[in-house]
C-alpha cells in the first residue's frame, strides 16, 4: 500500500471517529476526537510525503513533513488513553 492509500486509510479513520464523536451521549467523547486528531496528522504526513515522491519526484527534505507528523500523531492517542479509563 502506498503513501496515498495510507492517507486514504487514515483520513477514513479520522472521519469515522469525528462522525462517531458527534453524538454527545457517546461515552467518552473526548477520547474519540482525540483518535481521529491522530489519524487525521497521520493522513496529512502520508499525503504530503507522497507528493513529494510520487507527484514532484523529488527527495523528501529533512526533516521530513511526514516525520513530524508521525511524532505529533502520536500525543493524541496517549492522551486519548486516559480520557478512556479501562476496566469500565
Amino acid at each position: 500500500m502506498g503513501d496515498f492509500g495510507l492517507a486514504a486509510a487514515a483520513g477514513a479513520a479520522a472521519v469515522s471517529c469525528f462522525l462517531y464523536a458527534r453524538n454527545r451521549r457517546v461515552r467518552f467523547r473526548p477520547a474519540w476526537l482525540l483518535f481521529g486528531l491522530s489519524s487525521a496528522m497521520a493522513a496529512l504526513g502520508n499525503v504530503v510525503w507522497g507528493w513529494y515522491e510520487v507527484v514532484l519526484e523529488v527527495p523528501v527534505p529533512t526533516p521530513a513533513t511526514r516525520t513530524c507528523s508521525s511524532c505529533a500523531s502520536r500525543r493524541p492517542p496517549s492522551s486519548a488513553c486516559w480520557c478512556s479509563p479501562s476496566g469500565r
